[in-house]
């Protein structure tokens, strides 16, 4: 959980982040019946793997808005470097 947190799940991957943390609870509410123990591990491992995907859902939505910056960037640079030219030829 800590890991998606500090990925910024909560504002990228919120659905999975609620997800993890409800079957935690679950897991959690098991684990104190001993009659449930096996029913607390499948929900504690259901909550990994789902912190999990909101860790890796937000990591890649940042590496997109990056990638997108680095694009706007580049686009940016072009046009100035056109317009030296151009100033340069004429």
């Amino acid at each position: 959980m800590r890991k998606a947190d500090e990925a910024l799940a909560s504002k990228y991957a919120p659905l999975e982040l609620v997800k993890a943390r409800e079957k935690l609870d679950k897991a959690r509410t098991a684990a104190r019946d001993d009659d449930r123990w096996e029913e607390a591990g499948a929900l504690a491992l259901q909550a990994q793997v789902d912190a999990q995907l909101a860790e890796e859902k937000a990591r890649a939505t940042q590496a997109e808005e990056r990638a997108g910056e680095m694009r706007r960037s580049i686009e940016a640079l072009k046009i100035e470097i056109e317009r030296a030219h151009r100033g340069t030829r004429g």
